[in-house]
């Protein structure tokens, strides 16, 4: 998904693998331009809150933007006929510009 709308996993690209817990060192490091996680339907807000109430995430560029991108975990998480709304919930929290329907 990442990379058909243009994006790259920083995560990945220092060599990290599958769910791995991730340091609140290596999140200010890396300074992600958005931080991309799933929820169910209802639990976006949420997620969302949880995270900007985690410290080194609020502190992060990404959260102070906005840019935390919460989609459904059908979309995120199955590969099936759901790719497509992940793809399009994916670019529209990058560049707000296709609108997804739950």
């Amino acid at each position: 998904m990442l990379k058909i709308v243009g994006a790259i996993n920083v995560a990945a690209s220092q060599g990290i693998e599958k769910h791995t817990l991730i340091s609140d060192e290596q999140i200010l490091a890396w300074q992600p331009d958005f931080i991309v996680t799933h929820a169910s339907l209802g639990e976006f807000d949420q997620v969302r809150r949880q995270l900007n109430e985690h410290p080194a995430i609020a502190a992060s560029e990404a959260a102070q933007a906005g840019r935390i991108i919460v989609i459904d975990n059908r979309y995120f998480l199955g590969v099936s006929q759901y790719i497509v709304k992940g793809i399009k919930a994916l670019a529209s929290g990058m560049y707000h510009s296709v609108s997804v329907e739950p």
